[in-house]
């Protein structure tokens, strides 16, 4: 268990998420910093401004997107979390446009923390409940 690790990915989700503070990213991300998300495409920032450019994106299509930390646990220099995350759909994501339905869907995701900051970020949502919820998913 590392307290201040976890205390720095604490602070990004309560700040930086739940704050929408998306500017925090440039103050906790190491200069060499490395988001791994599905959606990463070659034109995506790269180093902490890929982190805040996320969360503002997230933030159009979810105007109230928050999150609560499940579970938590740490080992050397990483910190792995579960969060259940809740939202409304304000914005056109997945070429849904917005519903103003509240949604909620779970997520998963590692950092790795460097000279006390965030290096690198393996996100991995459950995306396949919330196009459930946004009535992407055939039946």
């Amino acid at each position: 268990m590392n307290e201040q690790n976890e205390g720095l990915v604490k602070r990004w989700h309560d700040e930086g998420i739940n704050q929408q503070n998306a500017d925090l990213a440039l103050e906790l991300c190491a200069e060499n910093f490395r988001f791994h998300f599905a959606f990463i495409t070659s034109d995506y920032p790269t180093g902490a401004a890929a982190l805040r450019h996320w969360a503002n994106a997230t933030f159009e299509f979810f105007p109230d997107f928050r999150v609560t930390l499940q579970d938590m646990v740490s080992d050397d220099d990483k910190v792995a979390f579960r969060v259940t995350i809740t939202a409304t759909h304000g914005g056109e994501i997945f070429g849904a446009s917005a519903t103003g339905k509240t949604l909620s869907w779970d997520g998963m995701g590692i950092f790795r923390i460097e000279h006390g900051r965030l290096a690198e970020f393996w996100w991995t949502p459950d995306l396949f409940t919330l196009m459930d919820q946004l009535g992407l998913v055939p039946e």
